[in-house]
């Protein structure tokens, strides 16, 4: 098998996973191995819980795009393009994840952990 096709196939793999895991397992508590750890999430269980969640959904649509792009690419560049167009798409992906999750935590939690918007009712 080709190389770059083998590099293809393993960095697939590892965009899907990581996507996958990171929607699928949501840590109950703060985790030394897993979840997203931020000054911000680790305020209370709330904000932990929220931001695993939204952090998950980002990053399964992040590794969607990313797979997107890299058979685009793999089709219309070289190989060797085509695995540093989707290495840097994946990793600006993972960055805008990293901001979305924090400005909705900025949004959505006082500065104690707690929702700003409570229910009256």
């Amino acid at each position: 098998m080709d190389e770059l096709l083998f590099a293809h196939i393993t960095v697939a793999a590892s965009v899907i996973l990581a996507g996958l895991l990171s929607f699928l397992i949501k840590p109950e508590k703060p985790s030394l191995i897993m979840g997203f750890r931020t000054k911000r999430s680790l305020k209370s269980d709330a904000t932990w819980k929220f931001s695993n969640d939204q952090f998950g959904k980002l990053m399964l649509w992040n590794s969607l795009v990313a797979i997107t792009i890299q058979i685009f690419t793999y089709f219309t560049v070289t190989s060797l393009a085509s695995l540093l167009i989707t290495t840097a798409a994946l990793t600006i992906g993972v960055g805008v994840c990293f901001i979305l999750t924090e400005n909705q935590l900025k949004n959505n939690f006082n500065e104690e952990g707690e929702f700003k918007y409570s229910s009256k009712f």
